[in-house]
C-alpha cells in the first residue's frame, strides 16, 4: 500500500495518509483537497517514472556489462525535478516536506530537492544479481531483438522478478479531471493555466463519446455498459454522442444540442462520463490493465438527483480490479449517495438478503468499506469520517450544515412569535 506524508505544503500542515482504492476528500474551500489530490497524482507519475527507469536500466544491462547506476539515477533525479516544477510551478513554501512511500522504497521532497531512500537502489542490485536467471527465461538472441516489439515482454519479466508489485505496468492510465475542466474546450495547451489541464486536454481529445459501441453483448463488460448508459442518460437528460464529428447531446431521436451549447451541468458531467466510458472500454479491450482516476468536484452544476447518479457511475468504475479512484467534493449529496452504496454492501452480505438488496441497488455499485476512505479536511489536516463499527460515513458530517441552517431558522421563528 502506498503512503504519503505532507508537512507545510501549501494549505497542508501535517498529513499522513495510506492510499486506498476508493477515496473521497471533503471540506471547506481552501482546505487543501486539490493540493492533496494533486500530490497523489504526481506521486503516481513518479512511480511510473521509477518503473521505466528500471526497465531502461535492465534493457541496457542486457547488452552492456558495465552500466553506471549513478548515471541512471542522475537522469531520474533530473526528470523528477522537471516534473515537480511543471506541476507545482506556482508553489512557494519554506521548510516543506512531501514523502511518498511505496512497497520497497521511498522518495522524500524537501524544500528545493529530494532524497531517494537506500532501498530505491536495492532494485538495481537485484536486477544485476539475478540477471542470469532473468536471461534464462528470455529468447537467447534478446540482445539482437531488444526493440520496441520485445520490450513489453522484458518489462513483464522485470515486474515478475522484481518486488512483486504488479500495479505499476506499462499498460496503466493515470487520469486527473480538474475542477476547471471546461477550459480544455476553450483554450489551447499553451493558454491553459495548469499542466493538469494540459494532461487532461490530451486525454479527452483522444476519446470518443460513441466508444461504448465497441462493447458487444458477449463481453464481460456488457453488464457495465447497460448501467453506464442508464446513469449517463439520467445525468445528461439525453444521450452523449458524435454527430458529424461534433460532440452533441441528443434529447430526442433526431434532435440534439451541441455540447458547447448545452447547460453548464451537462458540459461538466459530459467530460466525466466520457472519461469513464473510455476507461471501461480500454479495460475491456486490454489496452491497459490498471488505472488511477482523480475527479475534482464531480457535482459541479448538477441537481442533487444527478449528483447521486454521477456518484453511482464513479463507484461502478471504482469497483474494477486494479483501480484507484479519488474524488474531491463539497457536496453532502455525494456522501449520502456513497452511504447508500456502503449500506447496500453490508446488508447484501447478510444471509438471505442479497436478492432483496440488489432489487434496490445493483451489486455492481456496492462499495466495500475495506477499500474505502472519506477524509474531512480543515486547517491543514485530514480526519477519517467513516465509522469503522457501522462502516458508514458519520451522520455528524452529513447533517452538520443542515442542522446549523435549521437552528438559525428556529431562532428566527422564536423572534417572530416572541410575545
Amino acid at each position: 500500500m502506498q503512503r504519503i506524508e505532507v508537512k507545510n505544503f501549501g494549505p497542508l500542515k501535517d498529513i499522513t495518509l495510506d492510499i486506498r482504492d476508493y477515496m473521497v476528500f471533503i471540506g471547506p474551500q481552501a482546505s487543501g483537497k486539490s493540493t492533496l489530490a494533486k500530490l497523489i497524482y504526481f506521486s503516481k507519475i513518479v512511480e511510473i517514472e521509477r518503473y521505466l527507469l528500471l526497465v531502461r536500466f535492465g534493457a541496457t544491462r542486457l547488452t552492456q556489462k558495465d552500466v553506471s547506476v549513478h548515471l541512471f539515477t542522475q537522469g531520474f533525479s533530473k526528470r523528477i525535478r522537471e516534473l515537480f516544477g511543471l506541476y507545482f510551478k506556482n508553489f512557494i513554501a519554506v521548510e516543506y516536506e512531501f514523502a511518498t512511500h511505496f512497497d520497497g522504497y521511498s522518495i522524500i521532497f524537501k524544500d528545493n530537492g529530494f532524497e531517494l531512500s537506500s532501498d530505491f537502489f536495492d532494485e538495481f542490485g537485484f536486477i544485476n544479481k539475478n540477471l542470469n536467471r532473468i536471461l534464462s527465461t528470455l529468447p537467447v538472441d534478446i540482445d539482437k531483438r531488444i526493440g520496441n516489439r520485445n520490450i513489453e515482454f522484458y518489462v513483464e519479466k522485470i515486474t515478475t522478478y522484481n518486488s512483486g508489485d504488479t500495479r505499476v505496468q506499462t499498460k496503466h492510465e493515470n487520469i486527473f479531471i480538474p475542477a476547471q475542466r471546461h477550459l480544455v474546450n476553450l483554450l489551447s495547451e499553451r493558454e491553459l493555466p495548469d499542466h493538469l489541464l494540459v494532461d487532461y486536454k490530451r486525454f479527452i481529445e483522444a476519446t470518443n463519446p460513441n466508444v461504448l459501441s465497441g462493447i458487444v453483448s458477449d463481453s464481460n463488460f456488457f453488464k457495465y455498459k447497460k448501467i453506464i448508459i442508464d446513469l449517463s442518460g439520467k445525468i445528461l437528460k439525453g444521450e452523449y454522442a458524435y454527430n458529424n464529428n461534433r460532440k452533441v447531446i441528443y434529447y430526442d431521436i433526431d434532435k440534439y444540442v451541441p455540447l458547447s451549447e448545452a447547460s453548464s451541468g451537462q458540459q461538466e458531467a459530459a467530460w466525466i462520463i466520457e472519461s469513464i466510458k473510455d476507461v471501461f472500454v480500454s479495460l475491456n479491450h486490454k489496452e491497459y490493465e490498471s488505472f488511477d482516476l482523480i475527479i475534482e468536484e464531480p457535482e459541479t452544476h448538477l441537481f442533487p438527483e444527478a449528483q447521486r447518479d454521477i456518484t453511482y457511475l464513479i463507484s461502478l468504475l471504482a469497483n474494477q480490479s486494479d483501480s484507484r479512484v479519488i474524488i474531491t467534493t463539497h457536496s453532502p449529496y455525494v456522501l449520502a449517495a456513497l452511504n447508500n452504496l456502503l449500506k447496500a454492501y453490508s446488508v447484501g452480505q447478510e444471509e438471505g438478503k442479497k436478492e432483496q438488496v440488489q432489487k434496490i441497488v445493483s451489486p455492481l455499485l456496492w462499495v466495500d468499506p475495506a477499500r474505502f476512505y472519506v477524509g474531512y479536511m480543515d486547517q491543514g489536516t485530514i480526519t477519517d469520517i467513516v465509522d469503522r463499527n457501522t462502516n458508514l460515513i458519520t451522520h455528524d458530517m452529513l447533517d452538520k450544515v443542515s442542522d446549523d441552517i435549521m437552528n438559525q431558522f428556529d431562532q428566527l421563528l422564536e423572534i417572530q412569535y416572541d410575545e
